[in-house]
């Protein structure tokens, strides 16, 4: 038997300007078996971790991140939370900020589904609370702050 869901809001990706030169990779998938206490990314493999809530985008590193990595909203909706203002270097996976976040963003689209942008660069964020936003709206940059071992976006 096949299960097919099917979502009535279609995301562009977050990260735009990846190529050779300005690496853009999955560190990390949602790990989709939380509740049975095991590690399984979507395609049953093992390329997440416990408990993880979404998909890590790395980008080589924190000359990356000094060059300035854009993150656009994926999709149509209205920002509901914007935290700035912290620490944008960790290397620790246990830095102060954000809830584990650090500095982020959460916008809320049709039907009541949320996206977060986690883990940006202090002082990036170009959105405030209640702005309505699309695919073409630039929310940030990619950082490394709240619970980060490196520049990445926490998706």
């Amino acid at each position: 038997m096949i299960s097919v869901i099917l979502f009535s809001i279609v995301h562009s990706a977050p990260l735009r300007d990846c190529s050779e030169r300005r690496p853009c990779y999955i560190t990390a998938y949602k790990d989709a078996e939380q509740s049975l206490g095991q590690v399984l990314d979507w395609f049953c493999r093992d390329h997440s971790y416990d408990g993880h809530k979404g998909t890590d985008f790395g980008i080589g590193g924190f000359d990356e991140m000094d060059r300035g990595r854009p993150v656009f909203a994926t999709a149509a909706g209205q920002v509901v939370t914007v935290a700035d203002g912290f620490e944008d270097r960790c290397t620790s996976g246990r830095c102060e900020g954000g809830g584990g976040l650090g500095n982020h963003v959460i916008i809320e689209h049709a039907e009541g589904w949320q996206s977060r942008f986690g883990h940006l660069r202090n002082g990036s964020i170009r959105v405030e609370e209640g702005d309505a936003v699309d695919c073409s709206t630039q929310i940030g940059e990619v950082g490394s702050s709240g619970y980060s071992t490196g520049p990445h976006l926490h998706f």
